[in-house]
C-alpha cells in the first residue's frame, strides 16, 4: 500500500518501461500515515539509526521540519498524480536510435509507480491519455519535441513541462478516443510479450 514501484529515467521506453524491481516507501506527510500500522516499514526505517533519522539539520541527518520522523522531509503537493494512470517520460531525450535510444520516448503507467526526478508524469482524462501517448510517440511527436523543446546539445532535449504543455495535440470527438485506446492497449500487450507492433503504429500513423 505504501511501498510503490519506482521508475527512473533510464527505465522508460516507448510506450512502456523496463521495471528494474526497485521500490520506494511513500510516507508522504499528506497521507497522515500511522506508522504503527506498518511494523515492517517502521523496523526498516529505524534500522538506519537515530543519527540519520533525527531532524536537527546536522550533516547526515534529516533537515528540520514539522513532519514525523518517518515521513518524507518535503511535502509533495502532487503526490496524488502518482496514484493515477499516467504518461511518464524521460527528462533528457536523445535522438540517436543507432545507439539504442528511443525517440520520442513516452511510456504508459497504470501501476501507481513513483517517478524519480529524472522523469516527468502527465495525467488527465483517462479516455484521452492513450490517444495522447500515441501522438507523442509518433513521427508528429518527434517533430513536436524538436520544434517546442530547447535543444541541450547535439540530439538531446530537456523535456521540461513548460515546453511539453505547449504541444498542440488535436482534440477528438468522443468515440474516436476509444479507437486509439484500443490500439495502444494492443501495443502495450505486444511489448509485454516482446512482440513486434509496427503494424499497429502504421495504423495510428494513417489515422
Amino acid at each position: 500500500e505504501i511501498i510503490r514501484p519506482l521508475l527512473r529515467g533510464r527505465d522508460i521506453k516507448r510506450y512502456s518501461y523496463e521495471f528494474a524491481d526497485l521500490y520506494i516507501i511513500t510516507t508522504f506527510p499528506s497521507l497522515k500515515i500511522n506508522i504503527e500500522q506498518y511494523p515492517a516499514v517502521k523496523e526498516h526505517l529505524m534500522s538506519f539509526g537515530y543519527d540519520r533519522l533525527k531532524q536537527t539539520g546536522d550533516k547526515g541527518s534529516r533537515k528540520k521540519t514539522n513532519n514525523q520522523w518517518f515521513e518524507t522531509q518535503d511535502t509533495i503537493a502532487y503526490w496524488e498524480d502518482f496514484f493515477k494512470q499516467k504518461i511518464v517520460y524521460i527528462e533528457i531525450m536523445t535522438d540517436n536510435p543507432d545507439e539504442g535510444y528511443d525517440f520520442p520516448c513516452f511510456s504508459y503507467d497504470e501501476e501507481n509507480s513513483i517517478a524519480l526526478n529524472t522523469a516527468y508524469v502527465m495525467t488527465g482524462d483517462v479516455k484521452e491519455l492513450k490517444y495522447i501517448l500515441s501522438v507523442l510517440n509518433s513521427k508528429l511527436g518527434k517533430q513536436l519535441v524538436k520544434y517546442y523543446v530547447v535543444q541541450l546539445q547535439q540530439r538531446q532535449y530537456r523535456m521540461l513541462g513548460q515546453y511539453v504543455s505547449n504541444f498542440p495535440i488535436p482534440k477528438l470527438e468522443g468515440e474516436e478516443y476509444y479507437i486509439y485506446d484500443n490500439l495502444v492497449t494492443k501495443i502495450l500487450a505486444r511489448k509485454k510479450n516482446k512482440e513486434d507492433f509496427k503494424d499497429l503504429e502504421e495504423i495510428i500513423k494513417n489515422k
